[in-house]
């Protein structure tokens, strides 16, 4: 077994270890939501929500937002370097 190896095992051990503290964060902040609302039904909601949005921002949400904003840059024919980016932009303005 070689370093690299080690080291990408070790990886994904500390990405589901990340995971995981990350959902058990979510579900605090839809507990607590729910508690400081008085265990009233729309807090619940809200705090489910909440927790949810995070959860899903943390873990994958991420992600989407890279390859819903490279897929916008790349139909729009603009090249992804900022520089030439906001050359572009200045250009059509």
């Amino acid at each position: 077994m070689n370093i690299f190896d080690w080291v990408n095992n070790m990886t994904d051990q500390a990405q589901i270890a990340l995971n995981s503290v990350i959902v058990l964060i979510g579900v605090g902040i839809a507990v607590i939501a729910s508690v400081r609302g008085k265990g009233r039904i729309p807090s619940i909601i809200v705090g489910i929500l909440a927790g949810g949005l995070f959860s899903w921002g943390c873990i994958s949400g991420v992600g989407w937002m890279k390859d819903q904003t490279q897929g916008t840059i790349e139909s729009a024919g603009y090249s992804t370097s900022i520089v030439e980016t906001a050359t572009v932009y200045a250009a059509e303005v």
